[in-house]
């Protein structure tokens, strides 16, 4: 099951992402399959204890506390940068949950994530900032790059998660 998470996070906790996020630790040349030749924007946030420790405790006050971190990084995509359908993994108790930390966003920019559930039903998850959504890893997915007319850096943030029982 899909679901949706509204207003994350308080304003000072944002504006500290995006404090982190405009950093010169982006790195090119991330794809979401191993034989995909659409790259995109990666950034790693697992040595970050503000993402780790801070935000992944109020995650988890909505998600439920039975979740630990497997990985998390930040995505980056301009326009032309699609990623492709993925999986994140195979194992059912793995989850996806995939904040956006956009300050502002417009339906007409694109951008959506795009996952497809085990009924084949395609489902489309507008970057709203300060949401999030969280779906099993093993559904399939992709981030679709802004429209044209967003010039700016599409971010979500993912974190890949385990349920423990």
């Amino acid at each position: 099951m899909i679901k949706k998470y509204f207003n994350l996070f308080e304003n000072a906790e944002i504006d500290e992402i995006w404090k982190y996020l405009n950093s010169p630790n982006w790195e090119f040349w991330h794809k979401s399959n191993t034989n995909d030749t659409n790259y995109f924007w990666h950034m790693n946030l697992e040595d970050h204890s503000f993402f780790t420790k801070d935000l992944f405790s109020k995650i988890k006050n909505h998600i439920g506390k039975n979740f630990s971190i497997d990985r998390v990084y930040a995505n980056g995509q301009t326009f032309g940068l699609d990623g492709s359908f993925h999986t994140d993994s195979l194992d059912p108790n793995a989850y996806t949950f995939l904040y956006y930390p956009m300050r502002q966003w417009n339906v007409d920019w694109n951008g959506e994530t795009i996952i497809i559930d085990p009924n084949d039903s395609v489902n489309y998850c507008i970057p709203i900032p300060n949401s999030a959504v969280c779906f099993p890893a093993n559904w399939i997915h992709y981030g679709r790059s802004p429209s044209k007319k967003f010039v700016d850096l599409r971010v979500t943030i993912a974190y890949k998660l385990t349920k423990h029982d």
